[in-house]
This record gives C-alpha cells, sequence and structure tokens, in this order.
C-alpha cells in the first residue's frame, strides 16, 4: 500500500490513503492566468497561507486556467491534480492520447523537501512553485494536442519544459547533498526522478507525433506526384484532414 512519509522528528507519523481519505478535506482554488506575466509571488503566498492556517486537513489544490473548457478537461480526467496534506504533497497527472500514444494517469508523492534537509538553505517555497512550473508544463502540452503539434505551440512547451527543469534540477542537487533523513531523502529524490522521467515521456510524444505527422503528410504528397497541380486546393485540404 502507498503510504505518505513524514519526518520521524515530527509529531507526524506516515498514514494510510485510507486514514488520510477521512481526514478533512478543504479546496484551495487558485487562478493561473496562462496569456499573461504569472505573479508566482501572490500564488506561492496563497499556496503557503493556506498550508499554514490548516495543518490536520486535506487541501485540494486546484490550480485553474481560463482555457479548461477548451482543454476538453473534466472530473473525470482533470490533467493535474495536487493534494497537500502534513507537508506532503500529491500529484496526480493524466496524459490525453495522441495519435500514436495511449492516455496514462501518472502519480507522484513525497515530502516537500524543507522538511528533509539539514539546514534552511532551500527556499521552503521550492517545491510549490515547481507544482506551478509542472502544471503549466502539462497545459501547454495539452494545449499543443488539442492545437495538433504546430511549431509555435511546440516552441512553448519547451520553453515550459526548461523553465521547470531549471527548478527541479537545481533543488533536486540540493536535496542530494543536505538531506536528514536517508528514507525520506531517498524517497523524495525516487520521485523526482520519476518526474523527470515523465518530463521525457512528455518530449517523447511531441518528437514522435510531429515526425509522424510529417512523415505522412509527405508520404500522400508523394503520392500525388505531379498530379497535383490538377486538383483544387479545396480538395487537397480535405484529404489532408481526412
Amino acid at each position: 500500500m502507498t503510504q505518505w512519509d513524514t519526518d520521524s522528528d515530527s509529531d507526524t507519523e506516515s498514514e494510510s490513503e485510507q486514514e488520510i481519505e477521512s481526514i478533512p478535506e478543504i479546496d484551495s482554488i487558485i487562478d493561473v492566468d496562462i496569456d499573461n506575466e504569472i505573479n508566482y509571488t501572490k500564488i506561492l503566498t496563497s499556496i503557503r497561507d493556506t498550508v499554514d492556517n490548516n495543518h490536520n486537513k486535506r487541501i485540494n489544490l486546484i490550480l485553474c486556467t481560463k482555457l479548461d473548457t477548451k482543454l476538453n478537461i473534466n472530473d473525470d480526467h482533470k490533467i493535474f491534480k495536487v493534494t497537500i496534506y502534513k507537508n506532503c504533497i500529491c500529484i496526480k497527472i493524466y496524459l490525453y492520447e495522441d495519435t500514436h500514444c495511449e492516455p496514462g494517469l501518472f502519480e507522484y508523492r513525497y515530502v516537500d523537501s524543507n522538511y528533509i534537509t539539514k539546514n534552511n538553505n532551500i527556499n521552503g517555497k521550492t517545491d510549490h512553485l515547481l507544482i506551478i512550473l509542472l502544471f503549466l508544463v502539462i497545459i501547454q502540452y495539452r494545449i499543443t494536442q488539442i492545437k495538433r503539434y504546430n511549431k509555435e505551440d511546440i516552441g512553448k512547451t519547451d520553453n515550459k519544459i526548461y523553465d521547470y527543469l531549471s527548478y527541479h534540477d537545481v533543488l533536486y542537487d540540493k536535496v542530494n547533498s543536505s538531506y536528514n533523513s536517508y528514507h525520506m531523502g531517498y524517497h523524495y529524490l525516487y520521485q523526482k526522478r520519476q518526474i523527470t522521467k515523465l518530463i521525457n515521456l512528455i518530449k517523447f510524444r511531441i518528437k514522435h507525433t510531429y515526425n509522424e505527422d510529417v512523415a505522412s503528410s509527405r508520404s500522400i504528397k508523394s503520392i500525388f506526384g505531379k498530379f497535383e497541380d490538377t486538383i483544387s486546393p479545396n480538395m487537397i485540404q480535405k484529404i489532408f484532414t481526412w
């Protein structure tokens, strides 16, 4: 059974999922305007205040954008779910299927890095910042799927991935050199490596789907040969989108 790992030196102990499910919960809804410059300080302050004021509750961190409806996001397949409880973070990510890739549900559980290090040189908000940056990666990837992998959106997804990994890698190295609990430190680093694998999977999906689409397009064009000039643009468009 999967368990939440907590600091044995604190007043919290590992609890089973069934026990956690019975604990009172609250929803913390945060709007993220992905079309404009994001106020990270405001978002992180909101998360921290919610966590500090609700120690004995499960916090469902609900990150929303105005594009949720357009991105086919619903309660059954929320592409990004976060629960925070007693310094522990649970992230569930759902990737929709592609023409060449099956859908997948991925789950990650780990203790906030600020509670497993030997010193205070790690900003307590860093793991919360990574939640936001990972959310932006998943949202932008979903946009790229919806828009059929055009180069502009692929570029935006690459940029979001770069932003995420820039913080992810720094925090990983800091925790790797300063954790004070072998079990929690090892588990934290393992989960972070698994998230990196998810990022690599997204990069593979993008590259594979884009290359397959390009190959299919070239194949169809080669079939037409010189006859392409005799077919109307509307007919060609229908064939490409058929």
